[in-house]
């Protein structure tokens, strides 16, 4: 399967949107490689998360131990109710045709019916990975840079960091999720292919649901940004 190749050029959209925001290289890859090294832990930064976690990463040098724990902590315990507030956000989101899914994906994840909810996830994810290989190959990405143009001074470019590091981060998660493996493998984390197949659906956990629900949410924030043409100006 291809998915995990062209679901999305990831280099092409990156180069579109930090040119339309007008971000430096060395920023930028400030970044790319926070989103890589939160993707290749099957996370991304969902919309309900501090917009500075960025940032935080690179400046204090997180290690991939305490990514993975403040991800954990930040849906679990006296943190729950984050969870709800991300499935809100995922479904007030979703295209029409993926929300009787996601209804349903609910009903099981709050009965803790997690073999279900993981299979319905991957349905979804894999929606999403089209929706955006779509936008990029209908050349939407090169219609985004060209609003640079229409904006005046940079203070009027808004677009979040998370949004920024997400595009690498989406990247790393599907590739870790898809990543062709040998069935007698024993992984530590859910994979696509084992779960089709059957291989691991004893150990998947609350966690393996919620690293998709973050990868969900944060390519639907892509896919909106993508979506929005720019406004036409008259001269």
């Amino acid at each position: 399967m291809d998915i995990m190749e062209d679901m999305i050029k990831q280099d092409t959209i990156i180069r579109y949107l930090f040119s339309y925001a007008g971000i430096p290289k060395k920023q930028r890859d400030i970044y790319v490689n926070v989103g890589s090294k939160i993707g290749k832990l099957g996370w991304a930064i969902a919309s309900n998360m501090p917009l500075r976690i960025p940032l935080l990463i690179n400046e204090e040098n997180w290690d991939e131990r305490k990514i993975d724990t403040f991800f954990t902590d930040f849906f679990s315990g006296d943190n729950c109710n984050n969870i709800t507030d991300l499935i809100s956000h995922i479904q007030e989101n979703l295209r029409d045709e993926y929300k009787q899914s996601f209804i349903e994906f609910q009903k099981c994840f709050n009965e803790g019916l997690l073999i279900p909810s993981i299979l319905t996830l991957t349905s979804l994810l894999e929606g999403c990975c089209q929706d955006l290989e779509n936008k990029e190959s209908t050349g939407m990405v090169q219609l985004i840079c060209r609003r640079r143009k229409k904006v005046e001074t940079k203070a009027e470019i808004d677009i979040p960091p998370t949004l920024l590091c997400n595009i690498s981060a989406i990247q790393q998660c599907v590739s870790r999720f898809y990543k062709s493996i040998d069935f007698e493998e024993k992984l530590s984390y859910s994979n696509r292919h084992m779960l089709i197949h059957g291989r691991c659906l004893n150990n998947v956990t609350k966690k393996d649901c919620i690293k998709l629900l973050t990868c969900i949410d944060s390519m639907l924030h892509v896919d909106f940004f993508l979506s929005v043409r720019p406004e036409t100006t008259t001269e």
